[in-house]
């Protein structure tokens, strides 16, 4: 992968950054969506102690009483930490990154209508989209035009995968939505390889 993949401080493959680089359109942000019922420290500590705008996909009251569990909208935009520090914890299931050109009060509008969702009979109930797991079973099943009223505003979305070493991304193109897998496989020493499959 060379120097293009790697952390220039450290030398260590920075897997993330490199696929995030690649899909990333000139007007896009980084974002990421993540759950502090899965992991309150290390992420969220990290996001406030930069001072990382977040955003949590709960309102009002409910938002403060819920804080420790609630999904947060993160704007990580080129902070140099943040995606080394979600790939340390890549598969662990706390969340999803998202390259959008909205701003964060026009992204985090089109996530809290997909946060809170209702059933038929008017019910409503929290869509936990932002956890792997879920989105592993929920993507299989929509159509092209429930992925584009899924992502909204979003360009880009990343996750990780049930199988390991597999990055999963749903991305509009001109053509419409498509859905591409990156398989990462670690070489000899520091050295790793992407492939999209």
């Amino acid at each position: 992968m060379g120097k293009q993949g790697e952390d220039a401080m450290s030398g260590r493959p920075v897997i993330l950054e490199s696929i995030v680089r690649a899909r990333q359109q000139p007007e896009e942000q980084l974002y990421a969506v993540l759950d502090a019922a899965r992991h309150p420290s290390a992420l969220l500590e990290y996001t406030r102690e930069q001072g990382l705008p977040s955003y949590s996909l709960f309102s009002g009251r409910l938002a403060r009483r819920l804080d420790h569990v609630a999904p947060f909208l993160v704007a990580a935009g080129t902070d140099p930490g943040f995606l080394l520090l979600w790939e340390e914890h890549f598969g662990e299931n706390y969340g999803v990154l998202l390259l959008s050109g909205a701003p964060p009060g026009e992204l985090w509008r089109h996530l809290r209508s997909v946060f809170i969702s209702s059933d038929e009979d008017g019910n409503e109930f929290f869509f936990r989209f932002y956890d792997p797991r879920v989105l592993g079973l929920f993507l299989p099943t929509c159509t092209l035009h429930d992925l584009s009223a899924f992502l909204g505003p979003v360009g880009s979305l990343l996750t990780a995968t049930r199988f390991p070493g597999m990055v999963l991304c749903v991305r509009r193109t001109a053509n419409g939505v498509v859905t591409e897998r990156f398989h990462v496989t670690r070489l000899s020493g520091e050295s790793v390889r992407i492939e999209v499959v």
